[in-house]
């Protein structure tokens, strides 16, 4: 009995020991500096189990007593695998340290789930811009960093994806822009500021393509980009670039004599350290001055010293500068505050059409066309964020934006931006690979501006009159969301969620009534307009299988959604001989995208990357499009022809998205960085030819009925079911070589014929068609090749050489508006 009592009693023991998980902790270290690694993934193989790394790189493991490999990745550092044994209730430290520059597959986003995760366990598409490009492109502003995107197409600052969106004269952007997970698109117009942006300070680019409504709400329709900004390291960085450039237009198309080229010249710097005696303190600041005089001239009607510069040429002028500031602290561990900010000022001058006229017109301005701009824009960013050490983590960010526009012709507009968002990641104990993200966000926008269409009272006393004292708008926005996400059997990854928004906008006109005689006070009026819009519930789910070693299936629905700006339902402007009219019934649009996906990682020799394959459909009802017709009277400019937001039904846009990127470190000295992808669309109107406005006149009868056929060019798209400024195949390709301390790079990009256009543009457009220029004489479509060579003259010091459209194209991407003819770029980069 004792010896049966003695082994039950071991027997207990044992099961005892064994039911006392052991904790593994500890630090990665940057191998550079000695740096922690903040947010680097730890993946415990054969297990569903992991971790990610604080901010400062630590972390924490609950495990089974056992042996354990441990495989470690992070952005910018080599894939590492670690063994471990941990005995039972052990609690064991253990740090490790992280080399940089090896070839690896891992990359890594937050943009997805709001979280840090790897690319290929998303359930949605994604590319990501890494900065070598940026930086050695000259990009100077956002919007160039952005050009060799795969399915992504910029056309006069506004962003398209995928053809989510068409042309919308810069209101109501159908993708979100974030920097660092907050949004930059403009209160009142939704129109993203990319020169805003601090390019010299970018970790990567994320461009999540689809609706993303149910994390970022509206304006995330068709996808988001969300640019990241990078950190300091233990070792102080300062870097400065000097570039200088010149237009080379072409010698039948200039507007300028030989010696006096169009040019841009200008730096940026950046410095970058930790302070503090435990280095808990983390300082960034950055700033760029740039010059330009544009490629596009004065229109033959600009004369020399005349005070009205509205037929000038193109420039701009402007100042920037940036911080980011840290505080770790280490009394509370994994708890920290900050905040950044950005500011600047600019002088600038930008046309609507070109002349055209004549093969030296091209790059001229339609006289009346050009605006002058003075803006002051900034943004003030505080924020506190903890981490818990089971990986749970707070969040929340507040957002003070203010853009002032003082625009030429009394069409000035300012905008004030509260933002806040509140956000958790939960970690479910009792379930493994279990986590919740749920999250609050409110927005209060207040919008003044000239342009504002208002209605003053007719007074009673035909000598009375009316002085318009104040036009404004206001908007607020709230929503809460919550999304989940369980990894099954190791392989199955499910994330869903859902969100639901208020909307609420608000006009209010101030007007005071004027006794002409004299008899009576002067009589204050207010008008006001309130709309409020019931909670909009949307939804998404996605699904991630990984298939084998490397390969991973996805598949995703999303629904999206995007209310009307106040500049679409407000404003009323002049561009040229034309007017913009404001709608004040415009509808909300609304969507759900589908994607199938597989994703597949290729090692070929010693080249690594993903090759990417993905088939999506998406479908729009209340379709916001911009849309030229006779929206005013008789009696306005242009017999009331101009432009207006306006809802024109169902719509759909299907097609397939390819892409390639990847790294090749084929000796010690030679590497190679690819990136290539082939996007085709086809977006059609689901109900061409029912009407969606009727318009009248003055008496109130209908004098025409539209419908998308009879304002679309029918010439190239006869049955007029195409929507508008779409292109239907885009590639793009980015090729890199270094060795030793020699770049060599090529771009190309291809946009294919936009097909359909508004009927009037056609037709204005065939009037000013020259030397090849515009669709009709470019059937096919448009090819850029840009080229860039550097050489690192010094430890720290490069030189590059930039040529951008190397063949000197004329062509151009929304009609009647020229992109850039060749460029020249001579730039000096020096980093200690």
């Amino acid at each position: 009995m004792k010896k049966i009592f003695t082994l039950f009693a071991v027997w207990i023991s044992a099961v005892s020991l064994w039911g006392q998980q052991a904790t593994l902790k500890g630090k990665l270290i940057s191998a550079e500096d000695q740096s922690g690694v903040p947010f680097a993934n730890i993946a415990v193989v054969g297990t569903s189990t992991g971790a990610t790394t604080d901010m400062e790189g630590r972390y924490e493991i609950k495990l089974n007593p056992g042996t354990y490999t441990l495989k470690i990745s992070s952005l910018g550092f080599a894939t590492k695998e670690e063994k471990v044994t941990l005995a039972a209730g052990e609690t064991k430290s253990l740090n490790i340290t992280m080399s940089k520059g090896a070839v690896d597959l891992a990359m890594f986003t937050k943009t997805e789930g709001k979280y840090e995760k790897r690319v290929e366990e998303l359930t949605v598409s994604l590319d990501i811009i890494r900065p070598n490009i940026i930086e050695n492109k000259n990009a100077t502003s956002a919007d160039q960093a952005l050009q060799q995107t795969p399915g992504l197409v910029i056309v006069d600052s506004e962003p398209q994806l995928r053809g989510g969106s068409g042309y919308s004269f810069g209101a109501g952007s159908r993708v979100m822009v974030l920097v660092d997970d907050l949004p930059l698109l403009s209160g009142d117009a939704g129109r993203p500021s990319w020169s805003f942006i601090p390019v010299e300070n970018i970790e990567q680019i994320e461009v999540v393509k689809g609706a993303a409504s149910v994390l970022y709400g509206s304006g995330a329709l068709a996808g988001v980009i969300n640019i990241r900004s990078a950190f300091p390291s233990n070792t102080p960085k300062t870097k400065v670039t000097f570039f200088g450039g010149v237009y080379n237009i072409r010698k039948a198309n200039r507007w300028h004599s030989a010696p006096d080229m169009p040019f841009n010249t200008g730096l940026s710097f950046l410095h970058s350290r930790k302070l503090g005696k435990n280095k808990e303190f983390d300082l960034v600041v950055g700033g760029n001055l740039f010059k330009e005089k544009g490629f596009i001239g004065p229109s033959r009607a600009d004369t020399v010293g005349a005070l009205d510069r509205t037929n000038s040429g193109e420039f701009e002028n402007r100042a920037r500068m940036n911080f980011n500031f840290r505080h770790r602290v280490h009394k509370v561990e994994g708890l920290a505050w900050g905040l950044n900010g950005n500011m600047m000022y600019s002088q600038s001058a930008g046309t609507f059409i070109w002349d055209g006229a004549s093969a030296d017109s091209v790059y001229r301005s339609q006289a009346g066309t050009t605006t002058r701009t003075l803006q002051t824009v900034f943004h003030l960013d505080p924020y506190v964020t903890y981490q818990h050490k089971n990986g749970t983590n707070h969040s929340l960010r507040l957002r003070y934006f203010y853009l002032d526009n003082n625009n030429s012709n009394n069409q000035g507009n300012s905008s004030q931006v509260f933002f806040g968002e509140y956000q958790t990641r939960i970690v479910v104990p009792k379930v493994k690979d279990f986590f919740i993200t749920p999250g609050i966000m409110a927005n209060y926008t207040i919008g003044k501006a000239q342009l504002f269409a208002g209605q003053p009272p007719i007074p009673v006393n035909p000598y009375d009159s009316v002085r318009t004292d104040k036009i404004g708008t206001d908007a607020i926005n709230a929503a809460f969301y919550v999304q989940l996400e369980k990894k099954f059997f190791k392989r199955l990854t499910v994330s869903g969620g859902f969100r639901l928004e208020y909307f609420r906008i608000g006009k209010y006109d101030r007007y005071t009534l004027v006794d002409q005689d004299g008899l009576a006070p002067d009589l204050a009026l207010d008008t006001n307009f309130v709309e409020t819009k019931p909670i909009t519930p949307v939804f998404r789910l996605g699904v991630n299988y990984k298939a084998a070693e490397e390969t991973y299936i996805r598949a995703s629905f999303g629904q999206g959604y995007r209310f009307p700006t106040i500049a679409e339902r407000f404003v009323k402007t002049t561009v040229g001989p034309a007017q913009v009219y404001p709608n004040p019934v415009l509808a909300p649009e609304r969507s759900y995208n589908v994607e199938l996906g597989i994703k597949q990682g290729v090692k070929i020799g010693q080249f690594m990357g993903y090759v990417d394959l993905a088939g999506f459909y998406q479908r729009f009802n209340n379709t916001i499009e911009f849309t030229f017709a006779q929206w005013g009277m008789a009696t306005d400019p242009l017999f009331g022809l101009g432009f207006r937001s306006i809802n024109i039904g169902r719509s759909q846009v299907w097609g397939v998205d390819f892409s390639i990127m990847g790294q090749g470190k084929f000796t010690k000295d030679l590497t190679m960085n690819v990136l290539i992808g082939y996007t085709y669309t086809n977006p059609k109107v689901l109900d061409p030819e029912k009407p969606y406005a009727y318009l009248v006149n003055e008496f109130g009868d209908t004098t025409n009925t539209l419908t998308n056929k009879s304002t679309s060019d029918t010439i190239n798209n006869p049955k007029g079911d195409l929507l508008k400024y779409r292109f239907e195949h885009l590639v793009r390709a980015d090729v890199e070589f270094i060795y030793k301390k020699l770049m060599i790079g090529a771009s190309l990009r291809y946009n294919s014929m936009m097909r359909n256009i508004d009927n009037a543009f056609y037709q204005f457009e065939s009037l000013k068609v020259v030397n090849g220029v515009g669709r009709s004489r470019n059937p096919k479509g448009d090819f850029v090749i840009d080229f860039r060579i550097g050489y690192e003259v010094h430890k720290g010091h490069r030189v590059n050489f930039i040529v951008n459209n190397v063949l000197n194209r004329v062509y151009a991407l929304r009609p009647l508006s020229p992109e850039a003819p060749r460029y020249f770029a001579l730039q000096y980069n020096v980093q200690f």
